[in-house]
Parts: structure tokens; C-alpha cells; sequence
């Protein structure tokens, strides 16, 4: 089986580094996330999202592979 090719997204305010995302809005944003994924047709890309987090101000997604990272 040949290893998973990720792909990083990271969500930043603007401003960023003075303006960052805070912990109540990483929440926010997981939240959004699923809801997106949600609505996709069920034909054609299936997101696949390994990891999310947050880390000095900002909100990564570790994507299965690059058509979910885009």
C-alpha cells in the first residue's frame, strides 16, 4: 500500500502575525469545516482530513492528499 501524500492548509487572520486566531475561533472554524464537507455531493472527491490544530495563532488542516488540500 503506498504511503499517504499529504497536503497542509493553514488558516491565518489577516494581519497575521499581530492578529492571530484564537482558540474559540479554531472551534469555530472545525466546525465550519465539517459543515462543508457535509454538503459535498456525495459523487467525486471524497475530502479526507488526517489532522486539525492549533499552533501559535493559527489553524492547521493535514490533508490526506492534494484534491482534498485544495
Amino acid at each position: 500500500m503506498p504511503a499517504a501524500r499529504e497536503g497542509i492548509r493553514t488558516i491565518v487572520c489577516n494581519g497575521h502575525p499581530e492578529v492571530q486566531v484564537r482558540r474559540e475561533n479554531f472551534v469555530s472554524i472545525q466546525r465550519v469545516i465539517g459543515v462543508l464537507v457535509n454538503e459535498l455531493p456525495e459523487e467525486g472527491l471524497i475530502p479526507t482530513l488526517i489532522n486539525t490544530y492549533w499552533t501559535k495563532g493559527t489553524a492547521v488542516v493535514v490533508c490526506q492528499d492534494e484534491g482534498t488540500r485544495n
